[in-house]
């Protein structure tokens, strides 16, 4: 099975159980692509978390790719796995509204996207027929975080949003951000 024999373990467990929810998390897997097929082949995996295990932008492309075949998965966390706006772009375009079976809830915390990914990622967030969470702490926003704020505010949707540990909003902004939430909460 090569070096990554987990990697292999998980993409047979995606395959071939009735696996619903699959926490991988901090595993340092060294290869996507066993997971990646199992991804494709699973219409039952409702969550999937890959945080801390430093894929990359190259696996979250594989990832994204694979995704785009799946329609059950609902809630994906990608957090710390030191990808860059080339894995945001790619993660972009699971909120696209062409998209089947969207998600409902996406972590990318503490990956280096930036203000342009990222603002992409929130007009697609407000498009987005079925997100009601997301977590984009501390992804080297500082320039447009305000306007990304602003334009969460829109979102009907929305229930949770972490913004924390990026630059460039006032605590005002939070604070009508935060009020716009808890309205969608209550709806």
């Amino acid at each position: 099975y090569g070096k990554d024999f987990g990697s292999f373990q998980f993409g047979e467990i995606i395959q071939t159980s009735a696996i619903q929810r699959l926490y991988v998390g901090g595993n340092a897997i060294k290869s996507i692509s066993n997971i990646c097929k199992g991804l494709i082949s699973s219409q039952l995996l409702r969550v999937l978390e890959l945080k801390s295990n430093y894929l990359g932008d190259d696996a979250i492309l594989e990832v994204v790719k694979a995704l785009q075949q799946n329609e059950s998965l609902h809630t994906l966390d990608l957090s710390g796995n030191s990808f860059s706006n080339k894995g945001g772009k790619a993660i972009a375009t699971l909120l696209h509204p062409d998209k089947k079976k969207a998600l409902r809830r996406l972590y990318i915390n503490y990956n280096s996207i930036g203000d342009t990914v990222g603002m992409e990622i929130c007009s697609n967030i407000i498009s987005a027929a079925t997100l009601v969470e997301c977590g984009m702490y501390a992804c080297g926003f500082a320039l447009k975080t305000a306007e990304m704020v602003d334009m969460l505010k829109t979102s009907d949707k929305l229930v949770h949003v972490q913004l924390g540990g990026n630059m460039g909003y006032e605590k005002s902004d939070v604070t009508s951000l935060e009020a716009q939430l808890k309205l969608n909460r209550e709806n």
